[in-house]
């Protein structure tokens, strides 16, 4: 293990606030400052390379033109070296004193880290392009790392979205100043065909344009054809592909295509049709397309010719050892009325449709593999058999990963719970649009991509880690940024730094720097993590409930209200849990220096009869939303519209039915039940609720039933279901039943699918 020095010898202020944290960091005394009279020393080509790298930089970001040169001097001096080393090809040494800089690594992948490293211990300020006149000093320090995973990716999806060159070379530098080294890039899904394939001309002249709805949600579009004049889509030239992949090597990264198949390919039929099971030309889908049965034909020889064609051309792009082709969410209805797929089937003596879906991507591995490449897809493609040589990008949590890196597959982790930047990053109604589940950073940061089932020799097996940016809400690359950072900076971290090494309190001090680097490089940043956060617990022997306030990046104080008011610096300041016992609202702010630096927010305590009762279900909750000890139910705080905030209750497919017992005979005049609806995400609110009252827990008799008058609507909301009592009723237990529909409606994309029943406060009074 490396030890993470605590002392300081600095006789100056330090500053070591790395992001992502060295594996090991010592403050040294003393201080360097580059100035005009500095040179760059480099000798070897690598060495050479790092050291444009650094000029280059120096020269747009502020005044200085620094010389490279082939002498080294005892002063005033960067020095850039290989070293012979068998290490770890990315790892690097940087020392910093009075008289010099050196940076030292065996390759040029650490040299260039190196130099990334020396530019965060560098002022904010560097990030700017303003060329103001500064001091640029480096305290004194030693530094010794290296990655902990070889593969810390990011998936930018340009499908849904297209984004231009321009962008993608910002989000390439911006990746490589935080050490991620893979550029992921989504080039192909049913919105959207985005690589130009010389061989197959329509794909770029029909496949990557849509008709323009873009002022339309995603969930609300059409499916028409587009039409002259109102066109949206975009492609990537082979030649402006070459210049990415180009830039991003420079950089340390290298850029791996995914070309989707065998679903996730209906916008390739609105220009080729015959090789889709039905031959039938499609529109390219404007918005939200589900369920998704476009998809390649198996049986067909001439799929399989398009595919490799198409890959040959790719793999003339792209040097990258990997390959994705996707192979998620393939519905396999066509293929089972198929005839051609079906005689495929029947030929290879194949067992059933999931056998055939096999069959089609070791097919293609073997392709590829032919050529030294190797596969990866996301973990749909461990069903109906795992191919011989492929990688496995397990979304769907860690059990795809798991069971690939127990057949000893390589794998890389990227599960949606951690590693999904498409996901709220605070309370939806403070946040632009994103999908329906909630990502703070402090979420992002707990990840540990090896999974405690693996042991010593499969644990070898996990790659690294990756975090994705699907983009169906995300149309500009304004946007792109504030769903990316800050979350990206912990995910580096994740990535880079050993897992003893790594402290969230630790983190949470160095962002304070990192959010100015991003307001210096004028990057749009989710402000998020400045928010404050409320956390109820529950005292059992005083029976009062405390609230502790709290924020992902607390860099000011906070002051909050109990009477509905807008808090302010005159408001109370926040130094230890608030004690509440009778219903209250609280409202909190963060403020800095007299200026706020966070949106308000505000949560209610509901106290009530049923607050101090036992809950007991008689039907067990998903384990995926589980209840806790001090149920979730009566614990009285309410869940927001992120059905994953840890406060609802889910149940799949069936009813809610819960008992609670009040602890003593109780005088009541009203019961509630709240509910969440959000039909994108399966969750529907129940055909209604009943409610049973007892003295004994035996003979239960009727208090009422609530049922469902809501109109469907396509955006989330809470909806209570109230019953107020025309005379006040004595009970010591409450039956409540919620009433599950069942499966998705007719009108939904998933009917007949199980849906989902999401509970949250049941409030008796």
């Amino acid at each position: 293990m490396i030890a993470i020095f605590a002392s300081c010898k600095t006789e100056t202020k330090s500053n070591t606030d790395i992001i992502p944290k060295p594996q090991f960091i010592e403050p040294l005394s003393g201080q360097f400052e580059i100035s005009s009279s500095t040179t760059i020393y480099a000798k070897s080509s690598e060495a050479i390379e790092a050291a444009h790298y650094l000029h280059h930089f120096l020269r747009d970001h502020t005044d200085l033109d620094l010389s490279i040169v082939n002498k080294k001097r005892s002063k005033d001096q960067i020095q850039i070296e290989t070293t012979k080393s068998h290490r770890a090809a990315e790892c690097y040494q940087l020392y910093v004193n009075d008289n010099l800089i050196q940076i030292s690594a065996p390759y040029y992948a650490g040299l260039f880290y190196g130099v990334q490293s020396l530019r965060a211990l560098l002022p904010a300020e560097i990030e700017s392009f303003d060329q103001s006149s500064n001091q640029w000093v480096i305290s004194g320090v030693k530094i010794d790392d290296a990655p902990r995973f070889q593969w810390r990716g990011m998936m930018l999806d340009c499908s849904r979205h297209f984004f231009p060159v321009s962008y993608i070379k910002k989000h390439l530098d911006r990746m490589s100043r935080l050490k991620m080294n893979v550029f992921h890039w989504h080039l192909i899904d049913d919105q959207g065909w985005r690589i130009e394939i010389k061989k197959y001309p329509k794909l770029t002249e029909t496949s990557s344009w849509r008709a323009d709805y873009e002022s339309l949600p995603w969930g609300d579009r059409p499916t028409k054809d587009r039409e002259d004049g109102r066109r949206y889509g975009g492609f990537y030239t082979q030649e402006q592909i070459q210049h990415i992949v180009r830039y991003a090597q420079e950089r340390n990264i290298t850029v791996v295509p995914e070309i989707e198949m065998p679903a996730h390919v209906t916008a390739l039929f609105a220009a080729y049709p015959e090789f889709s099971c039905k031959g039938k030309r499609l529109n390219v889908p404007t918005g939200s397309l589900w369920p998704i049965t476009d998809i390649y034909c198996a049986g067909k020889e001439e799929t399989f010719q398009f595919i490799e064609d198409v890959l040959s051309e790719v793999m003339d792009l792209f040097p990258s050892k990997y390959i994705h082709i996707g192979g998620d969410e393939a519905n396999k209805k066509e293929w089972e009325h198929c005839p051609d797929c079906q005689r495929r089937i029947k030929q290879e003596g194949l067992e059933n449709v999931e056998a055939l879906q096999s069959y089609f991507i070791t097919r293609v591995e073997k392709f590829l593999n032919k050529y030294d490449r190797e596969l990866i897809g996301w973990d749909e493609i461990l069903e109906g058999g795992l191919a011989p040589n492929a990688a496995v990008m397990s979304w769907r949590g860690m059990q795809g990963g798991i069971k690939a890196a127990k057949m000893h597959h390589p794998v890389v982790m990227t599960p949606t719970q951690h590693c999904y930047f498409d996901y709220y990053q605070g309370a939806r109604d403070l946040e632009p649009l994103a999908f329906g589940a909630n990502l703070p950073i402090e979420k992002v940061y707990e990840f540990n991509p090896v999974p405690k089932e693996l042991n010593a020799t499969e644990a070898n097996y996990i790659l690294g880690v990756q975090a994705n940016l699907w983009t169906e809400h995300v149309a500009t690359t304004s946007h792109a940024e504030y769903m990316t950072f800050p979350r990206l900076a912990a995910m580096s971290e994740v990535a880079w730094t050993n897992q003893e090494n790594r402290n969230w309190k630790d983190f949470q001090k160095r962002m304070h720097k990192e959010y100015l680097r991003y307001q210096k490089a004028g990057i749009h940043y989710a402000k998020s993590a400045f928010n404050v956060n409320f956390k109820t617990e529950y005292n059992e022997e005083k029976k009062v409930n405390t609230i502790i306030l709290q924020s992902s990046s607390l860099t000011g104080d906070i002051y909050y209200t109990l009477d509905g008011t807008e808090p302010n610096m005159q408001s109370n300041r926040y130094s230890s849990p608030i004690t509440v016992d009778k219903t209250t609202t609280v409202k909190a702010i963060q403020i800095k220096d007299g200026q706020p630096v966070s949106k308000t927010t505000e949560t209610t305590v509901y106290v009530h009869i049923a607050s101090d009762g036992v809950l007991t279900h008689n039907t067990i909750p998903s384990s995926k939303y589980p209840d806790k000890k001090r149920s979730l139910l009566n614990n009285c705080t309410m869940g927001t519209q992120t059905f994953t905030d840890g406060q609802w209750v889910g149940y799949e497919g069936t009813d809610m039915d819960v008992t609670i017992n009040l602890g003593k005979v109780e005088t009541i005049s009203s019961l509630q039940s709240r509910h969440l609806y959000n039909p994108g995400s399966w969750i529907f609110l129940p055909a209604s609720v009943s409610y049973e009252y007892s003295m004994d827990n035996k003979k239960y008799q009727s208090a009422g039933v609530v049922r469902n008058e809501f109109t469907k609507e396509k955006t989330p909301i809470y909806y209570d279901y109230p019953l107020i009592l025309k005379s006040p009723i004595k009970a010591r237990y409450i039956h409540i039943t919620a009433k599950n529909i069942g499966a998705c409606p007719d009108w939904h994309s998933g009917k007949g699918q199980p849906s989902w029943l999401f509970c949250d406060e049941i409030i008796v009074k």
